[in-house]
């Protein structure tokens, strides 16, 4: 996926954030910097700078941690 062709500022997008488990959120801010080498995209989804946790925050929180509990044992 490419910044500009496939999505954009304000798009929705699907983030797999861990293992198969994938959340929709907003592009909220995209930093594009330049080197020697060419252009970096950083695409940032989600509340940025929000201090209160999202309803599917929490639950993807507690889902990895019992996935971890299954793993450990």
């Amino acid at each position: 996926m490419r910044y500009g062709r496939d999505y954009r500022l304000g798009d929705i997008v699907t983030v797999d954030v861990y293992g198969g488990v994938t959340v929709d959120e907003v592009v909220r801010e995209v930093e594009i910097t330049a080197d020697r080498r060419g252009r970096v995209t950083r695409p940032r989804i989600g509340m940025v700078g929000a201090t209160r946790t999202t309803r599917t925050a929490l639950l993807l929180r507690d889902a990895l941690a019992r996935l971890a509990s299954i793993e450990r044992r």
